[in-house]
C-alpha cells in the first residue's frame, strides 16, 4: 500500500492543468502521464498503467475527465471544479487511513433513510448512462409467496419496511429467502456457502430452501403452521423479474425469483387466518382481480409488478383461475328465499315451485337471517356496517363476541326452527361463529326487498338497477346500495320500462327467453331470484 499511496501523492503534480478563469487549459498523454509517474516514483510501468486506467474509468464515470479526448489518450478536465474533484480525491486516496465518513455511517440504523437516498440517487444514475437497459442487478432476491384466497380476493400485507409514499407498500404474504432458510434446507453446508448460492442465485439450491421460507413467513406473519393450519403446493413461477427497489436501505437494481404456493386452509387455519387480519387494515388488505391489474386499492399501493409481467398482459383472468383457500361445504343446496318486510315468508324450491316453510318467524329472526343472507353475498362490495361485538369474516362467517350471549342464544334458537323445518341453512357453534349454509348462487332475498329501476346513463349503455334500502339488523347495518344489472339490449331495456310503468309489453319476441338471459341470470348471484315474472300471458315484477 506504501508504493500506492506514493504513486496517488506524486500523481497530482503531473495532471493536466486548467485555469481558475479563462478558457485555458493543458492536455497530458497516457505515456507521458505514465513515465513521469514512473520517473518520481520507480513504480513498474505496468503497475502505473493499470492504477492510471482505473482512476481514467472512475473519473469519465463521474464527468471529471473530458471523454472524447481520453479517447485519443489525452486526460484533460472538464472544468476548473472537476480538477479540484480530482486532486482532492487523489489526496484522500493517497492517505494511510484515507476515510471521507465514519466507518458507522452505513451501519446506524439512524441513517437509514438517508442512506436509502444516497442509493438511489446512484442507481438511477447507474441506469440513465448504462449501455444496457436495465443495467446489471447488484442485488439478488429470492422469495416465497403464499397465495391465500378468500371470496376472489388475494390476501396482501405491508411491506416489512413499512410505509413509503408513492411506493408499493402492500406485498402478498411470504418474503425473502434467508441464510437460515438455506440452512435448513442444506444443513452440513458452510456460512460461505451459503452465502454464494443466494448472491450468485444458485436457482437448484434455491428452489428446496423456499419451502422453509414460506414455512417461516407464514408462522411469522399469520402464525400458521404446516399440516395443522395448511397445506400448500408450488402454483406459479415467475419469470426473472428486475426492479429497482429493496427494503430499508437496501436499495439497488434487483433481480428477482420469486415462487408462488398455493395455500389451501384448512377450517382451523382460516379461522386463525380471520382473527389475525381483523381490525388491521393498516397492516392487511384483501385487493380483488381489478385491484390487482390497476395495482392499488385506493391510495394503497400494491407490489405487483412481477405478477403482471409473469402471467401475461390480462392477470385478472389469470387470478380468477387461482382456487379458494377454502371451499366448506354447505349443508343445504338449494334455492331458499329469505324473507323481508312485506313478505314474511321463508321460502324454498324451484322458480315457479317455491314451497312455504314451517316455521314461525319473529322480527328478529328475519333481521338475523337478513343480515346474514347480506353479509353471505355482498360482503366485498357493499359489506355490512359491523354492530358492536360482532365481528364479520371473509365466506359469508360472523363471528359474535361472549358479552352477547342474548344474540348467541338467539341464532342458536333459529337455527333449530330452520332443522326442524327441513331446512338446515343455519350453521353455528359454541365459539360464537356463525353463518348462512346455503350456495351463494341458490340464495335470494324476498323480490319487495328491491326495487327496480331502468337506467340509460350512456348512448349505448343500457341497465337495471336493483335498489336496496338501508336496513338496520341485530349483526350490523345493511347499507344503501344500488346493483347493477349491466348489457341489457335495448328491446329488453323498453320492455322493462313498460312493465315497470304498468304497461302492457309490445315485442312479439319471446320476451320470457330474453328475460331469463339479460335479467334472471345476472340477478341471480346478486340475491335477486326473478326480477320479472310471466303469469297467464301478463308479465309483471313483485319487487317495489
Amino acid at each position: 500500500m506504501t508504493k500506492l499511496r506514493h504513486l496517488l501523492d506524486c500523481l497530482s503534480n503531473h495532471l493536466p492543468r486548467i485555469a481558475e478563469e479563462g478558457n485555458y487549459s493543458t492536455s497530458i498523454p497516457t505515456e507521458q502521464l505514465i513515465k513521469s509517474v514512473i520517473g518520481e516514483t520507480n513504480c513498474p510501468q505496468d503497475y502505473c498503467r493499470g492504477v492510471l486506467e482505473l482512476l481514467a474509468q472512475h473519473w469519465v464515470a463521474l464527468g471529471l475527465l473530458d471523454r472524447e479526448k481520453l479517447k485519443s489518450d489525452e486526460w484533460q478536465f472538464q472544468s476548473f471544479p472537476a480538477s479540484l474533484m480530482a486532486r482532492g480525491m487523489l489526496d484522500v486516496l493517497s492517505w494511510k487511513n484515507p476515510q471521507l465518513e465514519s466507518s458507522e455511517w452505513w451501519q446506524d440504523t439512524r441513517n437509514v433513510d438517508l442512506n436509502r437516498e444516497v442509493l438511489a440517487d446512484f442507481e438511477e444514475r447507474r441506469a440513465n448512462f448504462s449501455d444496457v437497459q436495465p443495467p446489471k442487478p447488484t442485488r439478488k432476491v429470492q422469495a416465497a409467496w403464499a397465495l391465500i384466497k378468500l371470496e376472489g380476493r388475494l390476501l396482501f400485507n405491508l411491506r416489512e419496511d413499512g410505509y413509503r409514499s408513492l411506493r408499493a407498500n402492500f406485498v402478498p404474504i411470504g418474503g425473502k429467502l434467508n441464510l437460515e432458510d438455506l440452512e435448513s434446507a442444506f444443513p452440513d453446508s458452510t456460512v460461505e456457502e451459503r452465502l454464494e448460492w443466494q448472491q450468485n442465485a444458485k436457482i437448484e439450491r434455491i428452489e428446496k430452501a423456499l419451502e422453509f421460507t414460506l414455512k417461516r413467513e407464514l408462522v411469522e406473519e399469520l402464525k400458521l403452521r404446516p399440516g395443522e393450519h395448511y397445506a400448500f403446493r408450488k402454483i406459479l413461477e415467475l419469470p426473472p423479474f428486475q426492479k429497482l427497489d429493496g427494503g430499508r436501505a437496501n436499495h439497488a437494481h434487483t433481480l428477482y425469483h420469486i415462487q408462488c404456493y398455493f395455500i389451501e386452509l384448512t377450517e382451523e387455519g382460516f379461522r386463525r387466518v380471520c382473527r389475525q387480519i381483523i381490525g388491521k387494515p393498516e397492516e392487511f388488505l384483501w385487493a380483488t382481480p381489478t385491484e390487482i391489474t390497476r395495482g392499488k386499492q385506493g391510495d394503497r399501493r400494491l407490489y405487483v409488478d412481477a405478477l403482471r409481467k409473469g402471467i401475461g398482459p390480462k392477470p385478472s383472468n389469470q387470478f380468477k383461475k387461482i382456487p379458494e383457500s377454502i371451499d366448506v361445504p354447505v349443508n343445504f343446496e338449494g334455492e331458499v328465499d329469505l324473507p323481508c318486510e312485506g313478505q314474511e315468508v321463508l321460502l324454498h324450491g324451484r322458480t315457479g315451485q317455491e314451497q312455504r316453510a314451517q316455521i314461525e318467524l319473529s322480527k328478529l329472526q328475519i333481521e338475523l337471517l337478513q343480515g346474514l343472507g347480506w353479509h353471505r353475498l355482498h360482503s366485498v362490495s357493499h359489506p355490512l356496517s359491523a354492530a358492536k361485538g360482532v365481528i364479520l369474516h371473509p365466506k359469508g362467517w360472523i363471528e359474535i363476541g361472549k358479552e352477547l350471549k342474548d344474540l348467541r342464544n338467539s341464532f342458536f334458537e333459529l337455527g333449530n326452527q330452520c332443522e326442524r323445518a327441513g331446512l338446515p341453512i343455519l350453521e353455528g357453534d359454541d365459539s360464537g361463529w356463525f353463518r348462512l349454509s346455503a350456495n351463494p348462487g341458490k340464495l335470494y332475498f324476498g323480490e319487495p326487498f328491491f326495487r327496480l329501476e331502468t337506467v340509460h346513463p350512456d348512448e349505448k349503455i343500457y341497465q337495471l338497477c336493483l335498489h336496496v334500502d338501508e336496513v338496520i339488523t341485530p349483526i350490523g347495518k345493511i347499507p344503501r346500495s344500488t346493483l347493477i344489472i349491466d348489457k341489457v339490449i335495448e328491446s329488453v331495456y323498453k320492455e322493462l320500462g313498460r312493465i315497470l310503468s304498468g304497461e302492457e309489453t309490445m315485442s312479439e319476441k319471446d320476451l320470457t327467453s330474453l328475460f331469463k338471459q339479460y335479467l334472471t341470470r345476472k340477478s341471480r348471484p346478486l340475491g335477486l331470484r326473478i326480477p320479472i315474472r310471466h303469469k297467464k300471458g301478463r308479465y309483471f315484477t313483485n319487487c317495489n
